[in-house]
């Protein structure tokens, strides 16, 4: 999957303060305001800097059956649950996926999706046009196919998620992009945004890249340098908007956030390697709220003077810390990542750069 559709709360609400503080409320009270639900691991790509582990993609498992998909969305209804954000894996290679989405739809949920597109055939048009999401997220890794299927390792995948693009925007079906800009399609950035506007799509685009929920390493190897970054993107909208802002912060993971496996299993997000329990044992209830882990009460508890290790870092006002990469990469919610100290150098010399040329 793309950039795990993180991107995708500002595409169905809005990115306004009113949101953030919708979201912030929901996290001080612990309401599970939005929850990832992995469908399957399962994916018939094979793109190269995949947080899924790759053993994962290919054994389904013991995974989830509709009537238990169906049991937990009473669950979350229960607990306030308002947005779903169906994902894998790749979602359609359960040929009851859309009973999921419609058992979700019953309750009332609001839904986005992400798909890579590929198996997007005439009735699963149908199906999502009756379904009505908030959004279809589309993995998108080039403007031509040898860029885009060099990241998925499968020839023909960019003229079928192309054409699915096409065809669920003709059926009024909205569609987002999901680009993640990596090393080897950073040239065509401006082209991406020319055939994403042709197609009749939004845009969602990301440099970031991340461990893998196994913890390892390897997708950070295909992160863009700062001169391609510098040469392509300095001109672009994703950060000719970048400001300073307050350093890193405590996000709602675990708050007003979480993310369920296709087995059942309670994570803080999708990003966060931190079993907080199982389904198949207990309640959401009794995993969210009544017995929390202490791994749980610990992340909920992280505050900003946590993060001791960014004292006196001079892009700390560029930071965007995650814990569940820091978990990742250090073994420590509040340890300091590599990667996101990369991230934060990057936009510091942008911003800096930038403002010298305004200054000009």
């Amino acid at each position: 999957m793309s950039h795990i559709g993180t991107g995708m709360t500002e595409v169905w609400s809005g990115d306004t303060p009113l949101l953030h503080e919708v979201v912030r409320r929901a996290g001080k009270s612990l309401v599970p305001w939005q929850a990832a639900l992995e469908v399957t691991h399962r994916c018939n790509l094979r793109c190269k800097h995949c947080y899924i582990d790759r053993e994962l993609r290919q054994y389904p498992g013991d995974e989830l059956s509709v009537p238990e998909w169906s049991e937990i969305l009473d669950q979350l209804v229960a607990e306030g649950t308002l947005y779903l954000l169906f994902t894998g894996g790749e979602v359609l290679l359960r040929s009851d996926f859309l009973n999921i989405a419609f058992a979700a739809k019953e309750r009332n949920f609001r839904i986005a999706i992400l798909t890579n597109g590929t198996l997007v055939d005439a009735a699963v048009i149908a199906g999502l046009a009756r379904l009505r999401p908030i959004a279809v997220g589309v993995s998108l890794y080039g403007a031509t196919a040898p860029t885009h299927e060099a990241v998925t390792g499968c020839p023909g995948s960019f003229e079928a998620s192309r054409e699915a693009i096409v065809r669920l925007t003709q059926n009024d079906v909205p569609v987002v992009a999901q680009v993640t800009i990596m090393d080897g399609n950073i040239h065509e950035v401006g082209a991406i945004r020319t055939l994403v506007d042709s197609l009749g799509a939004s845009l969602s685009m990301s440099h970031e890249l991340v461990p893998t929920r196994g913890c390892s390493q390897s997708p950070l190897q295909f992160r863009p340098t700062y001169d391609a970054i510098n040469r392509y993107l300095a001109s672009d909208p994703l950060f000719r908007t970048l400001e300073p802002g307050l350093g890193p912060t405590t996000c709602q993971a675990g708050r007003a956030v979480c993310a369920i496996s296709p087995y059942g299993e309670v994570l803080p997000c999708l990003m966060m390697p931190m079993l907080l329990g199982n389904l198949r044992d207990r309640s959401f209830r009794d995993i969210w709220w009544e017995n929390p882990s202490d791994d749980l009460v610990s992340l909920r508890s992280l505050s900003r003077g946590d993060f001791e290790s960014c004292d006196g870092c001079a892009d700390a006002a560029f930071c965007e810390r995650c814990p569940g990469v820091a978990l990742a990469e250090t073994g420590s919610l509040t340890g300091r990542p590599p990667s996101t100290c990369h991230s934060a150098a990057t936009r510091a010399k942008l911003y800096s750069e930038m403002q010298g040329e305004t200054s000009i």
